[in-house]
């Protein structure tokens, strides 16, 4: 039985049991069938496949003028160019000026997990310490026999202090971890939301200003670009005194 197609010589594994069966070659494509003496190139599949080689393919849409002219009439329709830009920058400046005012009480949330750390380590200092309250006393005076029998008892002391301390550090080991890890969490989350309204701000300014330069190169309302002119002064203004460290 032929097992080789009969266009690229590609070997397949067929038998008997396969005859009827329809395959596509992996290496040339071609449309193949099993018969009763092996691999015949299958008309009906090769056909298909001539047909599916012939077909066009689609074509990407492209940005075309009437997309262009729409584009145009929506913007018109919202005051052009410079009103989008400008009242973008105005919408992004205060939502993230405001959220920096609203995230400020994330302060409090940082000092509130890191006094919850701060009160685990206590509460596992002072179970420590109260170890301390059975200590037996020293004798006073040069008694041999007293102070041979405070060292024992001292030793005896020490050692099952010691076992007491780390079954105290085994305890509170997962809480002071646990708050700690609180801790971090909360630092890092306020540090991303810093950076976050940071950018927002600065893509903010950078819009307004934007739509403020687009208004004066317009010939349009002369109050519409005296209030652009003061708009992009002051922001400059701000962004001068961020930088250099002045503060208003």
């Amino acid at each position: 039985m032929n097992n080789a197609c009969p266009s690229c010589g590609a070997v397949y594994a067929v038998a008997a049991k396969d005859i009827g069966r329809t395959i596509r070659c992996k290496k040339c494509g071609t449309g193949l069938r099993v018969d009763d003496t092996g691999l015949v190139e299958d008309e009906a599949a090769a056909a298909e496949n001539e047909a599916d080689e012939a077909a066009p393919r689609a074509k990407k849409r492209r940005f075309t003028a009437e997309d262009r002219a729409k584009l145009a009439g929506v913007l018109d329709k919202i005051g052009g160019v410079p009103a989008a830009l400008f009242g973008l920058g105005v919408f992004l400046t205060i939502w993230f000026f405001f959220q920096q005012t609203i995230s400020a009480p994330n302060g409090a949330s940082d000092n509130s997990a890191k006094a919850s750390a701060a009160r685990v380590k206590l509460d596992m200092d002072q179970e420590v310490r109260k170890l301390e309250d059975g200590a037996p006393e020293q004798p006073e005076g040069d008694d041999a026999k007293a102070m041979e029998d405070y060292a024992n008892k001292k030793r005896e002391f020490d050692k099952g202090a010691l076992k007491k301390r780390k079954e105290i550090e085994k305890k509170y080991k997962p809480k002071l971890n646990e708050a700690n890890d609180d801790y971090a969490r909360t630092q890092i989350s306020s540090a991303k939301g810093l950076w976050w309204d940071q950018y927002g701000l600065m893509f903010g300014f950078l819009f307004l200003s934007f739509g403020c330069i687009a208004y004066l190169r317009t010939d349009g309302n002369l109050v519409l670009r005296i209030v652009a002119g003061t708009i992009l002064t002051l922001l400059f203004l701000v962004i001068f005194g961020k930088f250099s460290g002045c503060r208003g």
